[in-house]
């Protein structure tokens, strides 16, 4: 029972037995990839698709793979699940579902530290899927959980733990690979290399691959050399992520570690976006680059808060060539000890392009360049900085001492406005217009919650569904105030009239409140939360209306 509480309390509620129903339609394409495979399989076999159930019809998860079909589904019940046919799980190059019952808190595929959880390396595409598993104290030399190579697979819904590689890719590796991974907890795994010293992505590593990371939390994970190794110069990369090529969308990214450069992510060619990045860091001799350290990469209405960099530059960021910087908040990130560049450091040449931002209250320089220049635009920098549109004023964040750095607004009930509302560029235009987002007139308000993003603020429970919320579209508002003490209201916006669900989960995933169950007309919704008798912590707000769902995180303070 011990260790199913400790793996319970490393994942976010699912509301599983609610939602694993929905199917996951990733894109357009492929939804018609799926439809394309769905219908070859139907006219190519004489029998429509099966499910294959695990324990009740094979003995093993492997066995269950091993008598199954392109199209068929394995069921795995819960439990632990070891030994030979349960860890080095090969797909096969099979275009199927391996799903748990009931989600990972109470499915595990646990290596026992004797080979790794799960592989694909036989050309599996986006429909060959793994779903709501926990996959734990894997051990190799690369993904010591999940390996993956020449193949593009979707990872939903998993928890991947305590996993070691003795190179690259703690909880996951990637080698030429495409895959989708979303709605995951990637925690508390370790790539470490004894011989090298350059090991790289303690939660996931991508080599030559284009990986698509939506909707996850990544922390605690770490890359370093061996303790106490002879060479203070860490070469170890990327103590969250590791990759070059990759789309990195709202996604939780704290608490991550590496000897060397880059300890929440270190990447290339690159999109970051919707993303919470912080309390990470590096921690060698040298190491460089807390948050992140990037090149040839975007990164967009993000918090980089609390980072920071040992003993060299960069403690939230170390970009090099071609790195751009949109609406994003930097605060409280610090260098190492006699170096620069506590936000930004911009290493020889870079010339990063840094827009409608807030860079305030980190350790040192706020932003420092080496032999480049940075192009800052339309940006509040703290002692000021050269540019059309810069300022030097207090932002006045809502409360940032708790985390909330939307910016003040009178009529959103704050006792102050904000100077950064509407101050962005004047070709920026606030896409969503409320008090989670776009404040004032249509013009972009800087920092990470104006412009064109309307997925913030982050949300790392969405499962299944774009994150994106527009007046036109099924959506749910993130509640304010949140954090909030006894009572908070929640919004939602319905395309059509149609039955709506909206429930209050706790962090264990029990219900504990049904605040909306019946028909509703098309148009804005707002209900208030009474919270009265429930104890601090986190809670979700799931709303469910015509096959769509969408979940929020909120906090109850007392």
């Amino acid at each position: 029972m011990k260790g199913e509480e400790y793996i319970g309390s490393q994942i976010r509620d699912r509301s599983w037995n609610k939602t694993r129903r929905v199917s996951g339609v990733i894109s357009a394409g492929f939804f018609l990839v799926t439809v394309a495979v769905s219908v070859l399989t139907f006219a190519g076999s004489p029998a429509l698709a099966r499910t294959v159930h695990v324990p009740g019809g094979s003995a093993t998860i492997q066995a269950g793979i091993d008598g199954t079909v392109h199209g068929d589904t394995v069921l795995v019940a819960d439990g632990v699940y070891t030994g030979e046919g349960n860890r080095n799980l090969d797909f096969l190059g099979k275009a199927i579902v391996v799903r748990s019952e009931n989600g990972p808190e109470v499915t595990v595929i646990s290596a026992g530290n004797s080979g790794r959880g799960v592989n694909f390396i036989s050309g599996e595409d986006l429909a060959s899927r793994l779903e709501g598993f926990t996959i734990r104290y894997g051990k190799a030399d690369n993904g010591g959980g999940i390996y993956i190579s020449d193949s593009s697979p979707v990872i939903d819904g998993c928890v991947i733990l305590g996993n070691r590689a003795s190179h690259c890719g703690g909880g996951i590796y990637c080698n030429n690979s495409s895959p989708w991974i979303m709605n995951c907890t990637i925690t508390e795994n370790l790539a470490q290399d004894a011989v090298f010293e350059n090991a790289s992505g303690g939660g996931i590593c991508g080599h030559n691959s284009s990986l698509t990371v939506k909707n996850c939390t990544i922390s605690r994970n770490q890359t370093n050399a061996t303790p106490h190794s002879p060479n203070p110069y860490d070469e170890s990369v990327g103590g969250g992520i590791h990759c070059s090529g990759s789309y990195i969308d709202n996604c939780h990214i704290h608490g991550n570690t590496a000897g060397g450069t880059g300890g929440g992510i270190t990447c290339s060619y690159s999109t970051i976006t919707n993303c919470l990045i912080i309390g990470n860091g590096t921690n060698r001799e040298s190491s460089a680059g807390g948050g992140v350290a990037c090149e040839y990469t975007k990164i967009s209405h993000s918090l980089v808060i609390e980072n920071g960099a040992a003993d060299g530059p960069g403690g939230g960021i170390l970009c090099g060539d071609s790195t751009t910087i949109i609406h994003c908040v930097l605060s409280k990130n610090a260098h190492g000890y006699g170096s620069y560049g506590g936000g930004i450091c911009a290493v020889f040449s870079a010339s990063p392009v840094i827009k409608n931002c807030i860079i305030r209250e980190n350790h040192g320089e706020e932003i420092a360049t080496n032999t480049g220049e940075a192009v800052v635009s339309f940006s509040n920098i703290e002692n000021g900085w050269p540019g059309e549109g810069n300022v030097d004023v207090d932002p006045l964040f809502r409360d940032p001492e708790n985390g909330d750095y939307h910016l003040m607004a009178i009529y959103c009930g704050d006792p102050y406005d904000s100077p950064c509302i509407d101050a962005g560029h004047p070709d920026s235009l606030d896409s969503m217009m409320d008090c989670w987002h776009g404040l004032g007139t249509e013009r972009a308000d800087m920092g990470a919650y104006g412009g064109g993003n309307t997925g913030w603020p982050t949300s790392v429970m969405e499962l299944n569904e774009s994150h994106s919320v527009s007046p036109k579209e099924f959506g749910l508002y993130q509640n304010y105030p949140n954090p909030f003490n006894s009572q908070t209201e929640i919004g939602y916006y319905l395309a059509r009239s149609e039955i709506v669900t909206l429930s209050i989960f706790n962090i264990r995933g029990q219900l504990v409140a049904t605040l909306t169950d019946g028909f509703q007309e098309a148009g804005s919704h707002h209900v208030t939360w009474y919270a009265r008798g429930l104890s601090s912590g986190i809670y979700f707000a799931r709303l469910e209306a015509g096959g769509n769902g969408t979940t929020i995180k909120m906090i109850l303070l007392k």
